[in-house]
């Protein structure tokens, strides 16, 4: 009964053993189409590359883009509008018949640009080029800090809200 219990945990142990090979062997491939990626990341050089395109796109070759904005410039036989008029309209009466914000949104945006919008998650107005590590790492602890105390208080409110009063 003791010698049963030997052997198979002696299995056990090969099998586990198989398994880890394979693993292994499944790594180092990975390892070795990585390492091929790598050895392929060149800067161009200076002067003539063979890899790059100096002469641009080949004439002759398909833009869907401009094939676009060709058919958008077509005029329809039926309306005697261009297909670009007849999609404009049809744009601003989805927007507006049926309400659609965001349609309405990105009707602005394409209009008038999208609104700067700047992001301050860490350095409170300083510039990061100016800032010394250790008074970097300051910020990010007291940021983590002032994060923590505003989740502790947000917290009780919401308990407010959920009908418990």
């Amino acid at each position: 009964m003791g010698e049963d219990n030997i052997q198979d945990k002696l299995d056990e142990i090969q099998e586990d053993t198989t398994s880890m090979e394979e693993k292994l062997e499944t790594v180092n491939k990975i390892s070795e189409g990585t390492k091929k990626k790598l050895r392929n990341l060149q800067p161009f050089k200076k002067g003539p590359d063979p890899r790059r395109n100096l002469e641009g796109r080949p004439e002759g070759s398909v833009s869907i883009v401009e094939g676009i904005k060709r058919k958008l410039m077509e005029i329809q036989p039926e309306n005697k509008k261009t297909y670009l008029e007849l999609f404009l309209n049809k744009l601003f009466l989805k927007a507006i018949k049926e309400g659609d914000v965001t349609l309405m949104k990105d009707i602005i945006n394409r209009v008038d640009g999208m609104p700067k919008q700047s992001i301050d998650a860490t350095t409170n107005g300083q510039n990061l080029s100016t800032i010394s590590m250790s008074d970097f790492i300051a910020l990010i602890q007291v940021n983590d800090e002032s994060t923590t105390a505003e989740k502790n208080t947000s917290a009780e409110p919401d308990k407010l809200d959920s009908g418990s009063v």
